[in-house]
């Protein structure tokens, strides 16, 4: 259960996926790991054009989490990385600002504007 994992944790290493913009939207620090088989990462990697392969550094169209794809996705990278973005976390009170840019992005009230849409079916 990715929602209480991420409740409970200070920060978060994560595989790249929906998990990763649900842990932005709970304002959860993290680290993002993906490997894929060589033969397709190297096809990928010709035809698809991103800089970033997150959901949140996409969204925002910036870093605002580390990530580590194939043979950069090592262990002592992954260990040093989570233990930087803890101290980030725990020492710079803005660290986590451009996660409000996802939240402010994709909050549209949709259980307001479900009850709205509702409400007009009744009348």
């Amino acid at each position: 259960d990715a929602r209480n994992a991420l409740i409970a944790c200070d920060v978060a290493l994560a595989k790249a996926g929906t998990v990763t913009l649900e842990a932005a939207l709970m304002r959860r620090p993290m680290v993002v790991a993906y490997k894929i088989g060589e033969l397709t990462y190297q096809i990928l990697r010709f035809l698809v054009k991103t800089n970033y392969f997150s959901l949140p550094n996409i969204i925002a169209d910036k870093r605002l989490v580390p990530e580590f794809i194939q043979k950069e996705a090592s262990p002592e990278n992954l260990a040093i990385s989570v233990c930087s973005e803890l101290e980030r976390y725990e020492n710079d009170p803005e660290y986590l600002e451009g996660y409000k840019v996802i939240y402010d992005q994709l909050r549209k009230n949709a259980n307001q504007e479900a009850a709205t849409a509702f409400y007009s079916l009744l009348d």
